[in-house]
């Protein structure tokens, strides 16, 4: 795995800090421990700096394409994890 980009401050070199990175993903609450545990598996080093996930309410999604809406617009099509 590469390092880190590292981020400086030119006013104070000495201040060096992690590149931050943030991703964003909406599942089902039948989805919801299986792509937590997916996340963590895929980013746990077991260093400082792996990150946290926050777990937060959807009022309401649209899939543009389709134009599905709520649970619908997240739940994956028949047979994908058959």
């Amino acid at each position: 795995m590469n390092d880190p980009e590292v981020l400086t401050n030119a006013a104070d070199p000495a201040a060096a800090v992690l590149a931050v990175v943030a991703y964003s993903a909406a599942a089902t609450f039948f989805l919801l421990k299986p792509t937590i545990a997916a996340i963590v598996r895929a980013a746990r080093t077991g260093e400082v700096g792996d990150g946290k996930i926050f777990v937060l309410p959807v009022e309401r999604i649209v899939r543009i394409r389709t134009g599905e809406e709520d649970a619908a617009a997240v739940t994956p099509a028949a047979g994908v994890f058959a």
